[in-house]
């Protein structure tokens, strides 16, 4: 795996979590455990990259909640 290329997708799918699933800055910080800032500064430009630290956390983190949003995306509620 190739940080940088990793980070360019992370990247992507947060830009998608925030515009299309309502998701915010200070919600997707909470989900990860990291601060708002990080995520805003890594969102808004391409240029910014994570720390090892960060990115680690983010990227495990993100995984699972991409899982979490498929399953609820193909839930079928039992009338």
């Amino acid at each position: 795996m190739i940080k940088e290329v990793e980070q360019i997708k992370m990247r992507k799918d947060l830009q998608h979590l925030k515009n299309n699933f309502g998701f915010g800055n200070v919600s997707l910080a909470k989900i990860f455990g990291c601060g708002e800032k990080i995520i805003r500064d890594f969102t808004s430009s391409e240029t910014k990259f994570l720390s090892d630290r960060s990115f680690n956390v983010i990227y495990t983190k993100l995984q699972d909640l991409k899982k979490n949003i498929k399953q609820a995306e193909e839930y079928v509620p039992n009338d």
